[in-house]
Order: structure tokens, then C-alpha cells, then sequence
């Protein structure tokens, strides 16, 4: 199996001759004057340090705009099979397969020594099966963004590229270069990943493995309301000139009442966005909402039985007989509870989860999002919405899972990724859930990937020191700038494992100008300016409201001492009336 150990950048975008260690079982020294590299057989960690399964895991830091997600474009462009040769791309690549070391330049004539008797070999490139997740989204589909693409070797995890592939891989639509209108797009990410998070969470051992993580715990399902606010934002009962009828109540009964609003709401969409024709779509809602009365029992066996015998389009009656196909299956997958409605427990329903997965979100997905929309909630009964920290969590554990266990054998031109590109995928993580997200990542990589027979390298980049403290200095890449140049400067840090956030912040972070604010530090200067030239004892009141107000009881303590001193300056009644002031107070907090 392919292992990658090093990358030497030496011109990409802004970086220069930047190396950046993946892993730690090697020790590396580059000599940048002398465009060399020496590698010394020495691991840096103890061996199986992170779990078996995990080969190695390795951290890219640094301040915005240093270079950190520009790394792993560099790494995937060098790496992955379908990339195309690019003369831009100047640098080196160290990987070790079977024991030995091979390297491959790109563009580049970096001397690689291998120290202690190791030898390294001359290569050609060797594709290496990687999974690649960014947590930001940009708006931009430009093909030489490697968010927007996949080649071969790749999957590709992001929000951008599953916008695009998630609509093409089912509905055999070419559309990579956009040419489908959003709304299919959107409704085809929307469904697919209520696929891969529901498939996901409809297996034990995953919900056993991430029991830290404080998941949803019901899935309920409502109707898709969109077409009806298109309708109302133009204005009551009509859309484009169309007479939309109003939604009627068929009885008592609240299950005949929810199944009825399903097939309204459906049939007010396919009139929105034209699924069908917008005169058919529209003729078939007035006669439908006809048909029906508070008499109507079974209102699902009804809406069959109407379309059958209805004279209608072919298009049109194949379209109502997948609303109607959907619906059914539904019914007979979820559990249903007046008030709330259709729903599953996940916590204890996974066989229930996995058939909405298989038989609804899979197979007939791309016309699923259009017939009815999927809440996450934690109580039965309220409908939420996930977070973006929620999201963020299911969005990369579900497609991972995926990757790894469920595309390879979907498609047969992805492989099982073995490379991890994980770029500030905590964004929206709660600083606990920062604190669980290395090891619940390692603990799913072992329990769940594992078995698939592969060895993972994990590379990620991050902003958060919480993170950091999980990995050790010689499995951080530290990125600085310095004189419009960028640096790795891990050989100047100190060690990170299990080290003090704070001390990370200020170290490894580069956070000179200290931990607090840069607002709270600017009023604190402007403090210090108005004791430096008060005069009056009604000033210093004000003041010593203002300090009063501080966290920290250092520098408090420091303004508060510089107010006293100041009271020379007052006249002998005014510093009576602010020691007075101060005697008060104390009075009243002795009183509290």
C-alpha cells in the first residue's frame, strides 16, 4: 500500500519552498540553500500511536490566507490519478510503498538522501486513492478548483462538487457544466445527502461509535411547501395566471388530512416548476381537489384509484403515480403519531431508517426532495432544523462512510480512498465538539473503515488549538508568513500534545498581541490614556465604572491601581470625595 511521507512545494500559487511533513515515522531536514532533503530512519511517534488503521494523521496551521487549504490542492493535484500534467506545479513528492522510499519530482531538482542506509528510489507518479472534504462553500464552479471536480482517484466530499455529481450520478443528466436549472441541482443535493446521512445513522455500531456527539434523535417528515410560497408570493390563488385552488380538509382524521396535504402540496409544485406540463399540472390539481370530500376514507387507495381512471396525459399519470408510489411507501416505512406525523425514531428504528435510505431516497431520490421535506429534530414535537456544527458533523462522517463503504461498490471507477483531505472540517464544531473530533474521527476510522483492509492517512487543516492539542509537534506542519514569503516553522514551536490552549493560541497560532480582543485591548489602552489625564474626581468615577467591568483581574487590578495613583492630582476635597465614593462601595458589596 502507498504511504505519503513528504511534500516539497517549491513554486505553487504563493507558496515557495515550503516542505510539509504527512509522515512522522521519518525524520526530514531541508536544506533550502542547498535544495536538499535528508531523510533520517527515526519515527518521531510510537508505533500505532493513533489506533490500528490509522498509519498516520498529520495537522497543516496557520493564519488565514497562509496557504494551509492551498497545501491540499497541491497534494491532490500531485497525487490523484486523473490529474493532468500541470507545468505550474513545481515541487517533490516522498512516499513509501513495501518498505521503500520512493520520490517524484515535479518540475522540480530537489536531492533527496536517504541517511542510515536507506535508499531512495527514482519514480514515476503514483496515483494514491483520496477522499477530499472542505467544510466552506464557495458560490464559484470553476473547473480548476478541485472543489468542483472529481478525477480519477478522487472523491470528492465538498458542498460545491455534490451540488454538480449528486444530480448527475441519478438522473444520467450531463451536468457538470451547469446546464440544468438550480433548482434540480438543489434538490438532488438535498436528497442525497438525506441518503447518506440517513444510511449512516441506520447503522448500530455508527450510532454506538459517535454516542458522544449529541445526534438527532427523530427524523420527521413534512410536506415540501415550496411550490405553495411561490404561489403566495405572487399573490392569493393564482401563479403565472393559473387558478390555484385552496388546500381542503377531508375529515377528522388526521393521517386522511397530512396524505391529502402531501398530494396537494406535490401537485402545487409540479405546477411551479413545470415537472410537467404547467396547463396539465394545473387542470389535474382543480380536478383532484374536486374529486375528494370529508366522506373520502383512504385517501391514499382514492388518489391510486383517480388516476387510473382519470383520462390524462401519459407523462402526467406516470408523474402522479411516483407521488402516489412515494406516499405508499412511506406509509409503510414510518411510524405515524396524530399531531406530528409521519416520523422515525432513530435511536431505535435503524431497520425502519435504513428502508427510507434504500427503497425512497436511493432509488427514486432525484423525485423524493420535490415530494416531501425531512426535518432532524431532537424532540418529537417540534420539526428543528440542524445546526451548521450538526450539519457539519453528519455531512463529513456520512460521506466518508460512503466513500469508503458504499460508493466503490455503487461505482465501478471509484476506489476505497486511503488519503484523507480533511480542510477545516470543525468549522462550526462547539469548542467541545473540537475536543472529540480527533478522537471520535480516529475511534469511526477504526471501528467502521477499517475492516475494508486499508491503512488511512489522515491530513487535515484547522484553525483551532483545542485540535492541535491532540497532535503531536512532529505531526504539525506550523505555516507563517515572513517577509511576503511563507515558512513552515514547526522547528521553532514547542511541543503540542496535550499542551495549554492557551499557550497554543499564543505559540502556535503566532498570536502576539496577546489572548483578549482586539476591541477590549483597544479600550483598555484608551483607559489607560484617560487616567493619564483626568483631573476630576466625577471622571475617575466614571472610570472606575469602566474598570469595574473587566474579566481579567490582573490587568483590573493594574487600571485600578493607576486611578488611585492618579488622585494626587486632585484637590484634597475632591480626593475625599473619591475615597468616599470607593468607601461606599465597599459598604454596599460588604452588604450584598
Amino acid at each position: 500500500m502507498i504511504h505519503l511521507c513528504y511534500v516539497y512545494i517549491e513554486s505553487y500559487k504563493k507558496l515557495r519552498q515550503v516542505g510539509i511533513v504527512i509522515d512522522s515515522h521519518y525524520q526530514y531536514d531541508l536544506d533550502i540553500q542547498s535544495k536538499c532533503l535528508t531523510i533520517e530512519d527515526r519515527s518521531s511517534i510510537p508505533n500505532n500511536f493513533w489506533g490500528v488503521g490509522i498509519h498516520s494523521l498529520s495537522a497543516i496551521v496557520g493564519g488565514n490566507g497562509v496557504g494551509k487549504s492551498t497545501v491540499l490542492r497541491f497534494i491532490l493535484e500531485a497525487v490523484i490519478e486523473g490529474s493532468a500534467a500541470n507545468d505550474n506545479l513545481h515541487g517533490c513528492i516522498i512516499f513509501e510503498t513495501n518498505g521503500e522510499l520512493y520520490k517524484y519530482n515535479l518540475n522540480c531538482n530537489l536531492r533527496v538522501i536517504g541517511d542510515g542506509g536507506i535508499h531512495i528510489i527514482e519514480s514515476e507518479k503514483e496515483s494514491i486513492n483520496t477522499f477530499f472534504y472542505s467544510g466552506h462553500f464557495s458560490p464559484l464552479f470553476d473547473s480548476v478548483d478541485l472543489r468542483t471536480v472529481e478525477l480519477a482517484g478522487m472523491y470528492n466530499a465538498t458542498d460545491n462538487f455534490r451540488l454538480i455529481k449528486d444530480l448527475q450520478d441519478y438522473s444520467n443528466i450531463d451536468t457538470i457544466h451547469l446546464t440544468n436549472d438550480m433548482q434540480s441541482h438543489l434538490f438532488a443535493y438535498l436528497a442525497q445527502n438525506n441518503y447518506r446521512i440517513c444510511y449512516l445513522l441506520s447503522q448500530q455500531q455508527v450510532r454506538d461509535c459517535l454516542n458522544d456527539f449529541n445526534f438527532p434523535t427523530y427524523i420527521i417528515i413534512s410536506a415540501n411547501t415550496s411550490g405553495l410560497k411561490a404561489v403566495q408570493v405572487n399573490y392569493t390563488g393564482q401563479f403565472n395566471g393559473y387558478q390555484i385552488p385552496n388546500f381542503k380538509r377531508i375529515s377528522t382524521c388526521f393521517k386522511d388530512n397530512m396524505i391529502a396535504y402531501l398530494i396537494y402540496c406535490n401537485l402545487v409544485n409540479s405546477v411551479a416548476d413545470q415537472t410537467i406540463v404547467r396547463t396539465e399540472a394545473c387542470d389535474f390539481l382543480v380536478k383532484w381537489c374536486d374529486a375528494y370530500n370529508e366522506n373520502t376514507r383512504d385517501i391514499l387507495n382514492f388518489f391510486r384509484h383517480y388516476i387510473d381512471n382519470e383520462p390524462i396525459d401519459g407523462n402526467l399519470r406516470r408523474f402522479l403515480h411516483n407521488i402516489h408510489w412515494c406516499l405508499e411507501t412511506l406509509d409503510n416505512i414510518c411510524s405515524f403519531v396524530d399531531n406530528i406525523g409521519y416520523y422515525i425514531d432513530i435511536r431505535n428504528d435503524g431497520e425502519r431508517l435504513y428502508s427510507l435510505a434504500a427503497q425512497i431516497l436511493a432509488d427514486r431520490m432525484f423525485l423524493t426532495a420535490r415530494f416531501f421535506d425531512m426535518s432532524y429534530s431532537h424532540t418529537l414535537s417540534d420539526k428543528t432544523v440542524l445546526s451548521s456544527g450538526e450539519q457539519e458533523l453528519l455531512n463529513l462522517f456520512s460521506r466518508l462512510y460512503y466513500a469508503v463503504v458504499t460508493a466503490p461498490r455503487k461505482f465501478d471507477n471509484l476506489r476505497i480512498p486511503s488519503l484523507l483531505l480533511l480542510d477545516e472540517a470543525e468549522i462550526g464544531f462547539h469548542p467541545e465538539w473540537q475536543r472529540q473530533y480527533v478522537n471520535q474521527l480516529c475511534k469511526f476510522i477504526r471501528l467502521l473503515l477499517v475492516p475494508a483492509g486499508h491503512n488511512f492517512q489522515i491530513v487535515l487543516t484547522s484553525h483551532s488549538p483545542i485540535i492541535l492539542s491532540d497532535i503531536p509537534k512532529c505531526c504539525t506542519n506550523f505555516l507563517k508568513e515572513e517577509q511576503g514569503y511563507v515558512v513552515n516553522d514547526s522547528e521553532e514551536q514547542s511541543e503540542t500534545f496535550a499542551e495549554n490552549i492557551f499557550n497554543l493560541y499564543r505559540r502556535s497560532f503566532f498570536m502576539e498581541d496577546g489572548l483578549i480582543g482586539k476591541f477590549a485591548s483597544n479600550k483598555i489602552e484608551e483607559l489607560k490614556a484617560r487616567i493619564e489625564q483626568c483631573h476630576s474626581c466625577e471622571e475617575m468615577n466614571i472610570i472606575r465604572a469602566d474598570i469595574n467591568i473587566i474579566g481579567d483581574a490582573f490587568i483590573k487590578r493594574y487600571l485600578q491601581n493607576k486611578l488611585d495613583d492618579a488622585t494626587v492630582r486632585l484637590s484634597d476635597e475632591e480626593q475625599i470625595a473619591f475615597y468616599q465614593s470607593k468607601i461606599n462601595e465597599l459598604r454596599n458589596h460588604q452588604n450584598e
